[in-house]
């Protein structure tokens, strides 16, 4: 089974994987504390699949202008302005969601050793 990454670079060549690949880690990090700061106050009240969807929404527009700014910048980010923005939603949730997980497992945690 291919890995996204290898998906990637099966279908756009392996320059535009690496370029997807490096532009969604930079942008993904950029991008990681606002979007934290967004969703601090639902990490409580959802599980895990609802807190991906929410983080998802809260990060669309973010995501969003990001890539607009890359595009503008360079024609090759323009050409994969699509895979880019599904590169960085899927590095943003899963980043995002296992940090807010942590976080809120830590006290719970820490009380327990106690």
């Amino acid at each position: 089974m291919f890995s996204p990454r290898r998906w990637i670079g099966f279908l756009f060549g392996r320059h535009d994987a690496l370029l997807i690949e490096r532009l969604a880690s930079e942008i993904a990090l950029r991008c990681h504390p606002e979007v934290s700061d967004r969703i601090a106050h639902r990490k409580h009240s959802l599980d895990r699949s609802m807190l991906k969807g929410y983080v998802r929404a809260r990060a669309a527009a973010l995501i969003a202008e990001e890539v607009e700014a890359a595009a503008a910048t360079s024609d090759a980010v323009a050409r994969l302005r699509f895979q880019l923005t599904a590169a960085i939603r899927e590095k943003l949730v899963s980043q995002v969601v296992e940090d807010l997980l942590h976080a809120a497992a830590a006290p719970s945690r820490m009380a327990a050793a106690a």
